[in-house]
């Protein structure tokens, strides 16, 4: 049985392997210079997104519209993971897109990279209700609040790494690792409590947790 696109699900199987050893740029590219059954393939993208934006790869706003094409355009279905690698400035807004996406399907990993002048960075509704995170990177170019509005609790998250973040009563407490109680892994890197702030202590503990 054929879908709407003409192409039956064995094709589309098909497609979907080929893409596969493609990256992003390539499967797109093939999408839209394509009058055949390439078009469709949009629907068919590899469960791996990985986006990575640089001085000297593209212009700001044609990287911008790419990513908002790919995620507009792609189906519903699952992905594993998502890498947003931002070597310039980039706007904030287009990053809490890319999460937003990653934890609406599901993700197993999501790995954030970011360069953008904001102090803060505040984390979607999604994030506080994820069942599907298990390794989760977040680092910024330059020290930056993470704001969290309510207590984490990833049940199944094993690897987190933070990079660049400053940790203050205002957006953490003292027990914040305290719902992942299968993190094995804790990286903090360039991470600091705010000098004179009312938050002392991070509290890092868990059965699991091994390094």
């Amino acid at each position: 049985m054929r879908d709407i696109d003409g192409l039956s699900p064995e094709e589309k199987n098909i497609l979907g392997f080929i893409t596969s050893f493609l990256d992003n740029d390539s499967v797109v590219q093939a999408s839209l210079a394509s009058d055949g059954c390439w078009k469709f393939v949009w629907d068919s993208l590899t469960a791996v997104l990985d986006f990575e934006y640089g001085p000297s790869n593209t212009e700001r706003n044609l990287f911008t519209m790419f990513v908002n094409g790919v995620l507009a355009h792609r189906d519903n279905s699952p992905i594993s993971m998502l890498r947003f690698a931002a070597l310039a400035k980039i706007d904030t807004v287009l990053i809490e897109k890319c999460v937003q996406y990653a934890l609406i399907h599901h993700a197993r990993e999501l790995d954030i990279g970011a360069f953008c002048d904001e102090t803060f960075f505040e984390m979607p509704s999604e994030f506080y209700i994820s069942q599907s995170l298990r390794v989760l990177k977040l680092s910024n170019a330059t020290p930056t609040r993470l704001i969290l509005n309510q207590t984490v609790a990833l049940t199944n998250l094993k690897f987190l790494q933070l990079k660049n973040f400053l940790f203050t009563h205002l957006n953490f407490n003292a027990q914040i690792f305290s719902g992942c109680p299968n993190l094995e892994t804790l990286v903090l890197r360039k991470c600091a409590i705010s000098p004179g702030d009312k938050l002392k202590v991070l509290n890092v503990s868990g059965d699991k947790l091994k390094r």
